[in-house]
């Protein structure tokens, strides 16, 4: 049995020092068998929460580029002066209010989703956009419309 338990060891990566350090018993190789599994099991999971991380990470500095074109271009529309119309693709979030004044307080009149094009007709100095689209007409924050 004990030629089994090391060679089982052996396979799982016990190292020869610690055999002839703390393995001196059947129950201490089972144990440190375990402990070896138990470990690499933990080291798994913390892979993979590290992987989930780094692509957080990345996620959040696409999303922060994103932002900052989508800032830049609403100061180039304020600042164009331009009348006319542009147009524009809800995005960076699932579930668009189109509201009845530039206000995230005022009444809903209706939704949009991620990907639905819009019709900008005019920009307030906040920020928004007044919008004409398949799903009615309103103010949306210009934060979520891509050019």
């Amino acid at each position: 049995m004990l030629k089994k338990l090391i060679l089982a060891g052996c396979l799982v990566g016990v190292s020869s020092s610690l055999f002839a350090q703390e393995i001196t018993t059947e129950r201490d190789l089972k144990k440190a068998i375990a402990k070896l599994i138990v470990d690499k099991v933990n080291h798994q999971e913390l892979k993979v929460v590290s992987d989930k991380v780094e692509l957080n990470s990345k996620n959040i500095k696409t999303n922060t580029s994103d932002i900052l074109e989508i800032q830049k271009q609403l100061e180039q529309i304020k600042k164009s002066g331009k009348t006319g119309t542009f147009k524009g693709i809800v995005g960076r979030c699932w579930a668009l209010h189109i509201r009845s004044n530039p206000d995230p307080r005022s009444a809903v009149r209706g939704y949009l989703k991620r990907g639905d094009n819009v019709t900008i007709i005019k920009s307030s100095e906040n920020g928004w956009f007044n919008v004409i689209t398949d799903n009615g007409s309103g103010w949306v924050s210009g934060k979520y419309i891509v050019k």
